[in-house]
């Protein structure tokens, strides 16, 4: 999948945690290092500030005389490491904030590519990484992207407009305080996950009818499958529905008890009459439908297919062999009017509704396949 705009992005650095700022003073720093002392507490993290110079670098990039430390550089890019806690610089308040070290990347605006490289040769592959820029937006495609806004500012710097539109979420912010959920942030497996406005729904509704139990229920990892998923892809939602195709919620473990079930109003039409139910009861636009016999979950390709579903109606993973999983793919609430009408028609299958919206697809990458349970047999081959 591309960037906005046909952007190619070049670089995947899913354990890093970027932060812009759209102008001077928004708290982009205060952000940093409230993040760092909140992962700081699990898992040891780098505390990245990156400076841009343009031209010649005889200037400071933000104007005036300067300090002498950009005019100075000696090369395309120069990474230093930052050793004083007390001082009142932003690389200081990172390593004073919990940070197990901190790294300043000066480099000309032509040579981020090579710097990216330097970076990654120095930050231990799955580190948590928390870094300031804007610029390196433009090489790099972090875990997460937060741009911060100037509290009741209006104003968007040159830097900012270049990558406004990539931007995972934008908050305000001071030199005070700059306000983000905790929770809304997570680091699992190496990378960083960024609660979205979409809500989960997971089908537990089926028949099993090859299987001859719930498949929602078969245990996996030591727990119920669906559970499991709930598990993997919990930190990614901001609502999660699951959906039956009876009241009573029969096919429900004790764990997801507190979650809001939604009932089938077109009993036996099977996964389509799951995916109708859960649209209708969705209270956000974007809605990630997944069935409950598909152990192989990627939270990563979860998130891709979630952010390339800003210009699509639906977005279906495709495999190398042109197999496409209906089944675990984003669908807009918007087009429920066109799956009711395949319902009324008498269609079961969701993808006849493809060709009539826009649909996306995402192409998966090696490691990203999906495995379906149906058959005893099956259930046996992917327990190993």
């Amino acid at each position: 999948m591309r960037g906005k705009s046909g952007e190619k992005l070049r670089v995947f650095i899913g354990n890093m945690l970027l932060i812009g700022s759209t102008g001077r003073n928004s708290g982009k720093t205060v952000l940093a290092c409230s993040l760092i002392r909140q992962f700081s507490q699990q898992v040891p993290v780098i505390g990245l500030k990156v400076t841009t110079i343009h031209g010649a670098g005889t200037t400071c990039p933000r104007g005036g005389k300067g300090c002498g430390v950009c005019s100075s550089l000696d090369g395309d890019y120069c990474i230093t490491r930052e050793n004083d806690r007390g001082s009142d610089k932003d690389t200081a308040k990172m390593l004073a904030a919990g940070a197990r070290e901190v790294l300043w990347l000066r480099v000309r605006a032509g040579s981020m590519n090579s710097a990216v490289k330097g970076l990654q040769e120095l930050i231990p592959a799955g580190t948590p990484v928390i870094a300031e820029s804007n610029t390196l937006r433009l090489t790099v495609k972090p875990g997460v992207f937060l741009m911060v806004r100037p509290r009741g500012s209006q104003e968007v710097k040159p830097s900012a407009k270049r990558v406004l539109e990539y931007a995972d979420r934008i908050i305000e912010g001071d030199r005070e305080r700059t306000a983000i959920d905790p929770n809304d942030v997570t680091f699992r497996d190496g990378r960083f996950f960024l609660r979205r406005n979409a809500t989960l729904a997971l089908l537990a509704g089926g028949g099993s009818s090859r299987m001859g139990d719930p498949k929602s229920l078969l245990g996996y990892k030591g727990q119920p499958l669906i559970v499991y998923i709930y598990k993997c892809l919990e930190p990614l939602f901001s609502e999660i529905l699951v959906s039956v195709s009876v009241s009573g919620g029969e096919s429900i473990p004790e764990e997801l008890a507190s979650l809001t079930v939604v009932t089938d109003e077109f009993p036996g039409r099977g996964p389509i009459a799951g995916i109708a139910a859960s649209l209708a009861a969705a209270s956000t636009d974007t809605v990630f439908v997944t069935a409950c016999d598909i152990p192989t979950v990627h939270p990563g390709l979860v998130a891709a297919m979630l952010d390339g579903s800003r210009d699509c109606d639906i977005v279906v993973p495709r495999a190398t062999e042109g197999f496409i999983e209906p089944l675990h793919a984003v669908y807009k609430r918007h087009v429920l009017p066109e799956v009711l009408e395949l319902i009324h028609s008498g269609e079961r299958r969701i993808r006849m509704l493809y060709d009539k919206v826009n649909t996306c697809y995402k192409n998966l990458e090696p490691g990203e396949e999906l495995l379906n349970i149906n058959t005893p047999e099956e259930y046996r081959r992917i327990l190993g």
